[in-house]
């Protein structure tokens, strides 16, 4: 969905591309189906900023329902708004649930079968790997100091070991991670220069910054050439969304400004060479003095 006047940073068509081939390889639960988006969305393609993403993904965590579908809908809402996000949320769900069915039909007809039973045995084992590696991958970028990572164990071993319950863990890490922004937030600050992946080039910066602020239309202005792209900064590149709305309606508002003075320029000579016309007691003085 287009903003008022602003072209799209991605074009509609690539998006639901780019969402449609993220749902093909969304295996492994909603481990797999994040980490699978983060390598598209933030480290293949710099959509989204890596910070962006790991608070979106930390506030549908928060969220009842499927984590991993509320961040694609939020992806796809913020680059093309409502329009985006529904795209994103059925294309995301789309081919799983056909799988789903083909899987299911299969299972019924032929789910006691010695075939059936080693294929599902032999992948059992790789839906694990897919969900150990996801988790080791997002670790790695979510937990870039020792307090998150004490944070993090601390966590695990509250829901595995004390079976702490989901939603006082969550209130206490919040609460922990208030206190230690307040009192010493450099212990909580992500380092300067940290690269979100090897194989990634720091110097390319994402379309969507992280400390850019969005509105609920999902449109951005419309980005650099590529040839300006790699010589520019993200800061010279990106235009504050609400900065460009302001000024765009203080130029309008001039603008319009000027148009009524010019009008009003243009009608005034008229109006001073326009000759009055006579009332009635004027025209009978002067219909009395010509017959006199």
């Amino acid at each position: 969905m287009s903003g008022e006047g602003q072209a799209d940073l991605v074009p509609l068509r690539m998006a639901a591309k780019a969402w449609f081939l993220v749902s093909l390889q969304t295996f492994g639960g909603p481990a797999g189906q994040i980490s699978v988006m983060h390598t598209e969305i933030v480290d293949r393609r710099r959509w989204v900023g890596e910070q962006r993403f790991l608070h979106a993904l930390s506030y549908c965590t928060l969220l009842p329902g499927p984590e991993a579908q509320q961040l694609a809908i939020y992806l796809g809402w913020l680059l093309h708004g409502t329009l985006g996000g529904l795209i994103a949320g059925i294309l995301f769900v789309l081919p799983g649930f056909l799988a789903i069915l083909g899987l299911s039909i299969v299972y019924a007809g032929w789910g006691g079968t010695a075939i059936v039973i080693a294929v599902l045995a032999g992948v059992a084992p790789a839906v694990i790997a897919i969900v150990a590696q996801a988790v080791v991958r997002l670790s790695a970028r979510a937990l870039y100091s020792r307090v998150l990572a004490a944070l993090a164990v601390a966590s695990f071993l509250a829901l595995a070991v004390f079976a702490v319950p989901f939603p006082l863990v969550i209130v206490g890490a919040a609460l922990i991670g208030y206190l230690v922004g307040r009192t010493r937030p450099a212990l909580i600050e992500r380092p300067a220069g940290l690269a979100a992946d090897a194989s990634v080039e720091p110097a390319v910066a994402p379309l969507i910054a992280d400390d850019e602020l969005h509105q609920s239309t999902g449109s951005w202005p419309a980005p650099a050439p590529s040839s300006e792209r790699s010589s520019t900064s993200c800061s010279d590149r990106s235009l504050h969304f609400s900065g460009f709305r302001r000024r765009r309606v203080q130029s309008e508002s001039a603008m319009r400004g000027a148009t009524c003075l010019q009008s009003r320029s243009q009608a005034a000579p008229t109006r001073a060479l326009r000759p009055r016309m006579p009332n009635g007691r004027e025209s009978l003085r002067l219909s009395a003095r010509s017959c006199g």
